[in-house]
């Protein structure tokens, strides 16, 4: 747990929404998440452990992304 809530003040101090362990030097399968990006809204938040997915559609969505890795830089990433 508290791996966790040292990655969401990280997320949250760069403007993120999102931030797996491996971006910030953690060699674990652990992701922090909040849709909103706001502290305050903190019964959004949402931490995977060693996440699988289960199930899937063939259904696609692009949206426009950034990574706190590279701060400058987004682009339209398509996922299912």
């Amino acid at each position: 747990a508290k791996i966790a809530k040292e990655m969401f003040l990280v997320m949250y101090a760069t403007g993120g929404v999102g931030l797996a362990a491996p971006q910030v030097g953690i060699n674990k399968k652990l992701m922090v998440y909040n849709e909103s990006g706001d502290p305050k809204k903190w019964m959004q938040e949402v931490i995977m452990v060693n996440p699988k997915i289960v199930e899937y559609s063939q259904a696609t969505d692009v949206e426009n992304e950034g990574c706190l890795s590279f701060p400058d830089m987004r682009g339209d990433v398509e996922r299912s």
